[in-house]
């Protein structure tokens, strides 16, 4: 951006800058005097994105009971962090997890996901050999959140429990895919 502008652009054969490798009497861009104009610095690039994540275990078995949940939503959180993408709200049942996070700037939402996916199977498996099968589910979904619902969303994934009372996974995700409007194909969404 320009901090101020002294003169318009002006072409000049008088000492012009030599390219690289070209003539610089034949380029015009060659010929353009920059002296005059002053240059800011590019800013910080700033992002807010915050992601709703969620998928569940392959064939939804509850590989996550009780304590081991709780030490995997703390092994989340700090996997999310060091993926630039800290989370906000962790949880979910012992067959599937959601996960509110700041996206990070420079990674995509399927990097982010693929990344937690190989983290918490490699630390999980080795806790128990009952998760000497554990994997995740292949796909995922994933929907962006305004910043005035984190809270609702919040209490909804630390409600997990109470929620599931009435509701199996399976209706809960067909449920937010309708509400968030995602066309899905029934057949392909479960594994």
């Amino acid at each position: 951006m320009l901090k101020r502008m002294v003169q318009p652009w002006k072409c000049t054969s008088r000492n012009p800058p030599a390219l690289k490798g070209q003539n610089h009497a034949s380029n015009p861009i060659a010929r353009i005097d920059l002296s005059p104009y002053t240059f800011r610095k590019v800013p910080q690039s700033l992002s807010n994105i915050l992601i709703h994540a969620v998928f569940s275990t392959s064939d939804r078995i509850p590989f996550l009971e009780g304590e081991r949940m709780e030490l995997l939503w703390a092994y989340s959180s700090g996997l999310m962090r060091q993926l630039d993408c800290p989370s906000i709200q962790i949880g979910g049942r012992p067959d599937h997890i959601h996960v509110l996070f700041r996206l990070s700037r420079t990674t995509p939402v399927a990097s982010i996901i693929k990344e937690f996916k190989t983290s918490t199977t490699k630390w999980l498996k080795p806790q128990h050999e009952s998760l000497s099968h554990f994997s995740w589910q292949a796909g995922y979904a994933a929907f962006s959140v305004s910043a005035r619902d984190v809270e609702m969303i919040q209490a909804y994934i630390a409600n997990q429990e109470r929620h599931h009372e009435r509701y199996t996974f399976e209706d809960e995700l067909r449920a937010i895919l309708r509400k968030e409007s995602v066309e899905f194909d029934e057949i392909y969404l479960w594994e």
